[in-house]
């Protein structure tokens, strides 16, 4: 029997190099006067404050867009934000529609990000045996490892017990001359 995985979804990683303990020491200012909560965000776009992530992620997306043959000038980020998750803290499922491409970026290990199939049949299987295929993938946190997976993809995120969830979340979309080859739908965005 061959098997034929035409429906795949590519998420793609990286382990940064750079010192996590030291973005986080600072993000951590930001959120010293807020009032707590179970989940906190910082203010938008706080990636304007941090060049040395901005510049890693924008490589990354750099590599996206050449491996995805994308028919853009390439992928810039829009929004982005630091999460704050108390202990068993969670974020109930999400997608982000104002983006082409979302990323979280971890900054400790408490906690994971789980997406789910993007296959929405498979998660209804009533009328034949089910099967033992796993519906929920869950990414375990890495501190610096950065996941970047389509806007679509339903994803959310919670802490464990051990402690506070750390993380940079961001959204992306493309830019230049988009879609060049379709004389009925170029776009120019800058």
């Amino acid at each position: 029997m061959h098997t034929l995985e035409l429906f795949s979804t590519h998420v793609y990683a990286w382990d940064w190099d750079g010192d996590t303990d030291i973005i986080l020491e600072q993000v951590k200012d930001i959120f010293k006067d807020k009032e707590p909560k179970a989940v906190m965000q910082s203010h938008p776009n706080i990636l304007g404050e941090i060049d040395v992530l901005s510049n890693f992620i924008n490589e990354c997306l750099g590599e996206i867009k050449s491996q995805c043959q994308l028919q853009c000038e390439g992928l810039k980020i829009t929004t982005s934000w630091f999460n704050k998750y108390q202990s068993s803290a969670k974020l109930q499922w999400h997608r982000h529609p104002m983006s082409a491409f979302s990323g979280v970026m971890f900054f400790n290990d408490c906690g994971n990000l789980s997406l789910e199939d993007p296959v929405d049949f498979r998660n209804y299987e009533s009328t034949i045996p089910f099967s033992n295929t796993q519906k929920v993938f869950d990414l375990q946190s890495v501190p610096g490892r950065l996941i970047i997976f389509p806007w679509w993809m339903k994803h959310s995120a919670e802490s464990n017990t051990d402690g506070e969830r750390w993380s940079l979340a961001f959204n992306s979309m493309p830019y230049g001359t988009v879609n060049s080859n379709l004389s009925s739908a170029i776009l120019e965005v800058k």
